[in-house]
């Protein structure tokens, strides 16, 4: 949908420097080749990332006593992730918890409490290389709205921290306006 495709887009613009988790070996986009493959390694990551935040940046999604993430990825990466065998034992059918949650619905899987989604609105670009390098997306329970919350300019600047969206999925004609603070 289009508010789908906007908050995938909000959400990709400006990663916070220094909590940017790339494949392999690499230490920046450049250093990535096609060896280095998305895989289970980078959601655990992600995860150790999250939970070491001196002021948890990130919170997770509680669901029944249980903390959870969400991780959006492309089609590429979901196809690593597929190959991986981390991943084949992680979603071997035997979950022992609840999967009744919407959170749940259309997932490729979980892994290290990570609920993986395939979104088709990942940023690609290639690097130097020659590589396209995809921009997984790591998110908690305010994800959305501290993402939509700001606004950046075309070079990726900080300009504001509302946004309005003008399609919204109630009316077409209406705006959905979400003000945000972050504490």
């Amino acid at each position: 949908s289009d508010v789908d495709k906007e908050i995938a887009k909000v959400l990709s613009v400006s990663p916070t420097s220094g909590k940017i988790i790339y494949s392999g070996e690499a230490t920046n986009e450049d250093d990535i080749t096609s060896d280095d493959t998305f895989s289970t390694a980078e959601i655990r990551n992600a995860l150790n990332l999250a939970s070491n935040f001196e002021k948890q940046e990130i919170s997770p999604i509680n669901i029944n006593g249980m903390s959870f993430y969400v991780m959006l990825v492309d089609e590429c990466q979901a196809e690593n992730l597929m190959k991986d065998s981390t991943w084949q034992v992680s979603n071997s059918g035997m979950y022992n918890f609840d999967v009744s949650n919407p959170i749940f619905d259309g997932a490729l899987g979980i892994c290290h409490n990570v609920v993986v989604h395939k979104c088709p609105f990942i940023s690609a670009k290639r690097n130097k290389n020659g590589v396209t390098v995809r921009q997984a997306l790591f998110l908690g329970a305010q994800s959305v709205l501290v993402g939509l919350g700001k606004i950046y300019d075309e070079s990726g600047n900080f300009i504001g921290r509302a946004i309005e969206i003008e399609k919204s999925y109630l009316n077409p004609k209406e705006k959905l306006k979400i003000d945000v603070g972050v504490v």
